[in-house]
């Protein structure tokens, strides 16, 4: 269940990459998002967990990354799912 203002949002192949996430995680399989760069894989998963939110399917999520990305998801995370986001960085004693 993707929220109609996440949905029009996406572009269509967009759209595509979420569906394909949705069927994989309905198979209970894992997947490899490779697209391009630029072609907005971060916020393919930002709406496919807006999904998984919006329909109850999870609670919490823990995403692993490489810091040089960190700063980037967290905004784009919260701006498309609307939760809080924390980030981990092992850096300090949480």
């Amino acid at each position: 269940r993707l929220p109609a203002e996440v949905f029009e949002k996406l572009f269509r192949y967009q759209r595509d990459g979420v569906r394909w996430m949705w069927s994989l995680h309905r198979a209970g399989q894992g997947g490899v998002c490779a697209d391009d760069m630029g072609l907005g894989k971060t916020v393919q998963v930002a709406a496919f967990l807006r999904g998984l939110f919006a329909s109850d399917a999870v609670e919490t999520v823990m995403i692993v990354m490489p810091k040089a990305v960190v700063e980037n998801w967290r905004k784009e995370l919260q701006q498309w799912t609307k939760r809080i986001v924390r980030v981990f960085d092992g850096s300090k004693a949480q």
